[in-house]
């Protein structure tokens, strides 16, 4: 109340001018009553006093790999390939700048929820008209082909043995062999062509063409060795009731999934292998890690480890098949494999 304006003048503020006097409301609300505190209060309450939002970004980065505000991963050293390291995006903490200050000059709206609803179905619609405009899409992907790209992102190893044994022919390994042979050796021959390198660094560019490395097809571990497969696949955790033990007590535990449970395997892939990428951050580079999956079709030049992959995804019709003519070899995975190789020169590969 306000005692002093008279009630017969503006009862209003009699009644509660005083309130209108002593709280203000927040700049994240529009409007503000005892039931806002209270529920402020509450929501203090089921918080706890304990909770900060540090720790929460650094669970979510460190044990699901959910990247919040920062965005790191634990990687190859450029400077030091037989080590790994944490980066760091700096282009993403820029661009969190960027957004935080165009957040700060936007003028606050009040949100009606039902408004929001209908709006954000609308940027829905648009986002499939835009990639109906851009890619020619006027459908969402079939679910079990989003299910089955996520299990064999997660499980590369144990997709890519299913693949193998299904689709890739042991005999194609030895004829891929043979066309990079042939691709590197013209390759370096034709760098005495080149009139702008000098002796040197002809000799130098030679010596890393020889020395790059080749992954064809699959890891042999995949299909040879059961319980590096089945290893593969323990998770090493530790308890929270015991993390504060030195040194800290681990376990192993089998990963298991559950039909009806997706959201629960989501967290489980999460937590493995987020704890798998950040268990390297210890260990030294494993030059003979493939860095790819079987079932891929893509191909690629690592160049921490100066390898060239291609994986027996790619080594399919019509890009390869040890029955088909020389030619469509040539024309097809040998334009691949002369790609990557060159991938070693350009900006890519000077480190």
């Amino acid at each position: 109340m306000d005692a002093s304006v008279e009630p017969c003048t503006d009862f209003f503020k009699y009644a509660c001018g005083g309130w209108l006097k002593r709280n203000v409301i927040p700049e994240t609300s529009s409007r503000y009553s005892n039931f806002d505190i209270l529920r402020d209060e509450l929501e203090v309450i089921l918080k706890g006093t304990s909770w900060t939002a540090e720790k929460s970004i650094a669970q979510l980065n460190s044990k699901y790999g959910k990247k919040v505000l920062i965005n790191f991963f634990v990687g190859t050293d450029d400077k030091n390939s037989t080590h790994h390291i944490i980066h760091a995006c700096t282009a993403y903490v820029d661009f969190m700048i960027s957004v935080a200050r165009l957040i700060r000059q936007e003028e606050r709206l009040p949100i009606d929820e039902n408004q929001l609803s209908l709006e954000m179905n609308k940027v829905m619609e648009l986002e499939k008209e835009i990639a109906n405009a851009l890619y020619g899409t006027t459908s969402e992907t079939a679910t079990w082909r989003r299910c089955a790209n996520y299990v064999n992102g997660n499980m590369e190893n144990a997709v890519g043995r299913l693949y193998v044994e299904a689709a890739f022919a042991g005999e194609s390994k030895h004829v891929v062999e043979d066309l990079i042979a042939q691709i590197r050796e013209v390759f370096i021959q034709t760098l005495d062509d080149l009139t702008w390198m000098d002796a040197e660094t002809k000799k130098k560019a030679e010596e890393k063409a020889l020395a790059i490395k080749e992954r064809i097809g699959y890891p042999d571990d995949i299909i040879s060795n059961d319980n590096k497969l089945n290893n593969e696949y323990l998770e090493q955790y530790c308890d929270d009731a015991v993390i504060n033990i030195s040194p800290p007590i681990f376990y192993l535990m089998q990963l298991t999934y559950k039909e009806d449970e997706y959201f629960e395997n989501i967290i489980q892939n999460l937590k493995f292998s987020q704890s798998k990428q950040l268990k390297k951050l210890r260990e030294k580079v494993d030059k003979d890690e493939w860095i790819s999956g079987a079932a891929v079709v893509n191909a690629f030049y690592s160049s921490g480890r100066n390898q060239i992959v291609f994986p027996a995804g790619i080594l399919q019709p019509p890009f390869f098949s040890a029955r088909q003519s020389n030619s469509l070899n040539y024309g097809g995975i040998g334009m691949v494999i002369g790609h990557e190789i060159t991938h070693g020169f350009d900006d890519n590969g000077k480190v």
